[in-house]
């Protein structure tokens, strides 16, 4: 997937909005506005793409009518989906390859964002990763630690460890005496931070986030944009966020 162009007609207040995004280039891109001007529709249009049942969740049916349609384009050819009043919302009657679904990963702000669903995940692997930490067979993820250390300054995650449960891995701060502090009990920046590190590694090709600065302080957000550049160069992968903070734009 190297570029991709979506179009939104008679959504909400939209009455017509094209954005295009070429992903043949990594890097990030910063999408701002005045609140009102359609950031989080589009975003939520965005999601729709791997996500058919986004605006059921997120939206009421009121923000649809007939006219309403999301058209997407990629690498030339188009998905279409179109109201269907049997649900109150869009429906696509094509078949989306799961390569294009698993090439879009796309963060909402609580209470629909994704690392929230994966706090549930994480506290159900508890006993796994309690079992590893005590058998000492956890890894120690250096990458995210120098992440972690460079925007928060703060010592405490070299004692950041890693363990694969099923497939999926979860992090966790264990302390000398054994005890540790699971991911999903750090401060919601910091959990954040955690996850967008672990979808950036997971050879997603566009990583579309709504209100990046939401939990981030002041100090965070000026850092962030430079790590993030750096990911974005090294996984092949396209950040493209919405945010209202001068820090993060700068």
């Amino acid at each position: 997937m190297n570029s991709l162009t979506v179009s939104l007609n008679a959504i909400q207040h939209i009455s017509s909005l094209t954005y295009e995004i070429d992903l043949s280039n990594p890097g990030l891109c910063c999408l701002v506005g005045r609140n009102g001007a359609g950031k989080t529709t589009l975003v939520r249009a965005l999601r729709n793409l791997s996500s058919a049942d986004t605006f059921i969740k997120t939206a009421g049916p009121s923000i649809f009518s007939d006219a309403s349609s999301i058209t997407y384009k990629i690498d030339g050819k188009e998905i279409i989906f179109t109201y269907d009043p049997a649900i109150g919302s869009l429906n696509c009657r094509q078949a989306i390859p799961k390569k294009i679904r698993r090439s879009i990963s796309v963060e909402l702000p609580i209470p629909y964002g994704a690392r929230f669903s994966y706090a549930k995940s994480a506290s159900m692997a508890d006993g796994e990763i309690r079992k590893k930490i005590v058998l000492g067979t956890p890894t120690r993820p250096n990458e995210l630690i120098d992440f972690l250390k460079a925007i928060y300054a703060n010592e405490k995650y070299d004692s950041l460890i890693e363990a694969s449960v099923r497939g999926k891995s979860y992090y966790a701060i264990v302390s000398s005496s054994g005890r540790y502090i699971r991911e999903d009990y750090l401060s919601s920046g910091e959990y954040f931070l955690i996850n967008l590190y672990r979808t950036i590694k997971s050879a997603t090709k566009l990583i579309v986030i709504d209100e990046i600065d939401l939990s981030l302080d002041a100090a965070a957000q000026a850092k962030l944009a430079e790590w993030l550049r750096e990911f974005c160069k090294n996984y092949g992968c396209k950040i493209l966020f919405t945010t209202h903070s001068l820090a993060v734009m700068r």
